[in-house]
C-alpha cells in the first residue's frame, strides 16, 4: 500500500533559524509538539550565552508559555543554574523571587539550603511558601528549625512547612507535628508526614483517628499506620 504523502518537514529543519524566544515558547507549550527538540536545542547553546534571554522570560508577566518554557530549561541546566538563580533570589521583584525559589527547590541542590532558609523570612509571603516547598524537596535537615518556625504562622506557610518535614523524615518534628492533629485544616497533611516519618510515637495518636467520622481521615491515618509498620 502507498502511503499517503506527508509534506511536513523534520522538526530538526523546522527549528533551524529559530530565536531563542521561539524556542522557548516551544518548550513551554507542549501541544506544538516539538518540546523535546526545542529543550535541547537551547541546552545545546549553554547557559552563560543564554542566561540574559532566559532572566528576561521569567520577568516576563504577559506570557506564561515564555515564562515556564525558561523556568524549564533553567532547572534543566541543573547545578550550573544554581548561582544565577540564587541571584534572582534577592531580587527586588517578589515574583522573580517566587519562580527562583521553586526552581531551586526543583533542581535540589545543597547549595541552595542557606539562601532558602533566609527566604522563609521573606517579606512576601508566597516567596516565603516557595521556599518552605523548595527546601522539603531538598530534603536538608538543616532546614528543620527553621521550618518548624513557620508551625507558628497561618495556614499558607504552615501547609508547605508540614509536608516539607514528612518529605525529610526528620522524626524530630514529631512532637511539633502531633500537637496539630487536633487542627481540622492540617489534620490530613499531618497524618501524611507522620507516616513518611516512621515515628512510633505518632502510632497511638494515629489509631485515634481511625474513629474519625471522616472515611478520607480514616483512609490517610490507616495509611499512615502501615507505613510506620513498614518502617519499624
Amino acid at each position: 500500500m502507498v502511503k499517503p504523502f506527508d509534506d511536513r518537514e523534520p522538526v530538526e529543519i523546522s527549528l533551524d533559524g529559530k530565536s531563542v524566544e521561539d524556542l522557548l515558547l516551544l518548550v513551554g507549550d507542549e501541544d506544538q509538539g516539538c518540546k523535546p527538540e526545542a529543550m535541547d536545542r537551547i541546552l545545546s547553546m549553554g547557559l552563560e550565552a543564554n542566561f540574559p534571554v532566559l532572566e528576561k522570560a521569567v520577568r516576563n508577566d504577559f506570557d506564561a508559555d515564555l515564562r515556564n518554557g525558561a523556568m524549564e530549561v533553567l532547572v534543566r541546566f541543573g547545578k550550573q543554574a544554581v548561582p544565577d538563580l540564587l541571584n534572582l533570589l534577592q531580587d527586588e521583584n517578589e515574583e522573580v523571587r517566587n519562580f527562583s525559589a521553586v526552581m531551586l527547590g526543583d533542581i535540589s541542590s545543597r547549595q541552595a539550603v542557606g539562601p532558602l532558609i533566609e527566604a522563609l523570612r521573606d517579606r512576601d509571603i508566597n516567596v516565603r511558601h516557595a521556599a518552605a516547598e523548595a527546601l522539603g524537596k531538598i530534603g536538608d535537615h538543616a532546614a528543620l528549625l527553621p521550618l518548624i518556625e513557620l508551625l507558628k504562622e497561618d495556614f499558607w506557610l504552615q501547609y508547605p512547612a508540614i509536608v516539607a518535614m514528612g518529605e525529610m523524615r526528620d522524626n524530630r518534628a514529631v512532637p511539633q507535628l502531633l500537637q496539630l492533629l487536633d487542627d481540622e485544616m492540617l489534620r490530613e497533611p499531618v497524618i501524611e508526614a507522620l507516616g513518611k516519618i516512621g515515628d512510633t510515637r505518632a502510632i497511638l495518636h494515629l489509631a485515634e483517628m481511625l474513629c474519625d467520622p471522616s472515611d478520607k481521615l480514616v483512609a490517610a491515618a490507616a495509611r499512615a499506620l502501615v507505613a510506620i509498620q513498614r518502617a519499624g
